[in-house]
């Protein structure tokens, strides 16, 4: 009855390939997920950089509230204490976008005219790989 025939081979053969081609759709789609990387740059006024870093910081909780928030880490250049990075990590481009809408970014946009020297360059990337 269960035996090693053609038709049993044939059939694991196509166990397998459905197998091996859901198990590349989750790997596929687990790497979109956390695929999002965004990097801004971010320059204060002089002397305002306490005053651009408690913003950052409200915008990185802001940010980390969000459930499609991965990371989100503030930096600050120790040659230029007016100059500060931003690294993000975001599961998708949508959610992305959505909060790039939401309050919070737009009180920070409100907040940060007299605190920030120029709008942000905000670059995006995509992982090619990772540790």
């Amino acid at each position: 009855m269960f035996g090693f025939g053609d038709r049993d081979l044939w059939l694991g053969s196509w166990i397998f390939e459905l197998f091996w081609l859901f198990t590349v759709q989750v790997f596929l789609a687990l790497a979109m997920v956390t695929n999002l990387r965004l990097i801004s740059h971010v320059t204060a006024l002089p002397d305002k950089q306490i005053d651009a870093r408690r913003l950052l910081l409200e915008l990185a909780d802001a940010s980390l509230a969000e459930e499609d928030c991965v990371s989100y880490d503030v930096l600050q250049s120790l040659a230029d204490p007016n100059e500060f990075v931003l690294l993000s990590v975001w599961r998708t481009e949508e959610a992305l976008a959505d909060y790039l809408k939401s309050a919070p970014v737009d009180q920070a946009y409100r907040d940060g005219l007299g605190v920030i020297a120029d709008a942000p360059e905000v670059l995006r990337y995509q992982v090619v790989k990772s540790d």
